[in-house]
Parts: structure tokens; sequence; C-alpha cells
């Protein structure tokens, strides 16, 4: 059984988890919220994280499409030799 700020609780919690944090930074999080009893607290610690994920994501983003043109690039020599043969 569980009361409507366990639900809250939860919900919040995967929706964090959906957004990629890790679970360091959601018990930063529950811990900052239990000492403070206040999301004007928290919210900005949110915001930290969730700009930190960003470039996470946008550093990535960067390394998958080099990739992706070294991949191209290697597929075009392979049917270059692949034609010569």
């Amino acid at each position: 059984v569980y009361t409507g700020q366990d639900l809250r609780r939860l919900r919040f919690i995967k929706r964090l988890k959906l957004l990629g944090l890790t679970l360091v930074e959601m018990k930063e999080l529950e811990d900052i919220y239990r000492i403070h009893k206040t999301n004007k607290k928290v919210l900005p610690k949110l915001l930290e994280h969730l700009e930190r994920r960003m470039s996470e994501i946008d550093e990535r983003v960067g390394s998958l499409k080099k990739l992706k043109t070294e991949i191209l690039s290697y597929q075009e020599k392979i049917k270059d030799k692949l034609q010569e043969g």
C-alpha cells in the first residue's frame, strides 16, 4: 500500500531514470529534499545533472557521427577493392 507521496516519489524516480540520471545522482536529490523539504533546493541541482547529461549525449552523438563517417569510408574502400578484383 503506497501513499500519494510514495507514488509521486516513484514517478519522479522513474522519470529521472528515463532521463539517464544515476542512482547516486537520484540519491543526492533525495537527500537534498529530505534536508530542505522543498523542491526549490532540488531543482537547481537537477538542472545541473540534466545539463551534464546533455553534454554527455552531445559528446556521444559526435563520436557516433565520426564512427559512422569512418564506417562509410571503409565500406567504400572495400567496395573499390571488390570491383578491382
